[in-house]
């Protein structure tokens, strides 16, 4: 059963309904070339939830020592954030708690991921004070433990767009505890 549907990423998005408020950083990190570290660093402010979508704002750091390598929003970065983002929204959609530092309540597994990058997000990008990554959830569907989740993320105004289709499956302990079929916000 499809719960939602968004369909068009311009649409306005409804009214604040929460904020979490978090202080934490995840990191990308890898090399193309053998010695040659690139790494960003998204420092996490918090989170703005609502009916089918989820905000993050967050702060970034770039660094590489690949020569000529400008400073931009790594494709990779976006697909943890999108993650990220189905975690934070799935939590607050189903009541369930949702604590940085503490234990998982899902486990979230990415079947289907596309980028599209049409354009380099660059430092001249992100010189505001923070980065919004916002999520829109195109079709949430419940069954029994596991939780199929379609979403796009997108930067507005910086053309990077990430669609996902992942299963979601919730710690069994608090399946039991919520039955989350009959606690959806």
């Amino acid at each position: 059963m499809i719960i939602e549907r968004f369909d068009n990423l311009n649409a306005k998005v409804p009214e604040k309904l929460g904020w979490i408020d978090e202080h934490s950083a995840h990191e990308v990190s890898f090399n193309v070339m053998p010695g040659k570290q690139v790494r960003e660093t998204c420092t996490i402010r918090g989170y703005e939830v609502g009916d089918g979508f989820a905000r993050a704002y967050f702060t970034r750091d770039y660094m590489s020592q690949m020569r000529n390598s400008p400073d931009h929003y790594i494709i990779l970065t976006a697909q943890v954030q999108w993650q990220k983002l189905c975690y934070v929204y799935l939590c607050w959609r189903f009541g369930l708690p949702y604590d940085p530092e503490g234990r998982e309540v899902m486990k979230i597994w990415a079947t289907d991921i596309s980028c599209k990058m049409t354009a380099l997000v660059g430092d001249k990008d992100t010189t505001q004070d923070w980065v919004v990554n916002r999520l829109r959830f195109r079709g949430v569907r419940n069954q029994l433990g596991r939780i199929d989740v379609d979403a796009v993320t997108f930067t507005p105004g910086r053309e990077i767009i990430v669609r996902g289709i992942a299963a979601a499956y919730l710690a069994p302990d608090l399946y039991a505890q919520c039955e989350v079929l009959g606690h959806e916000r």
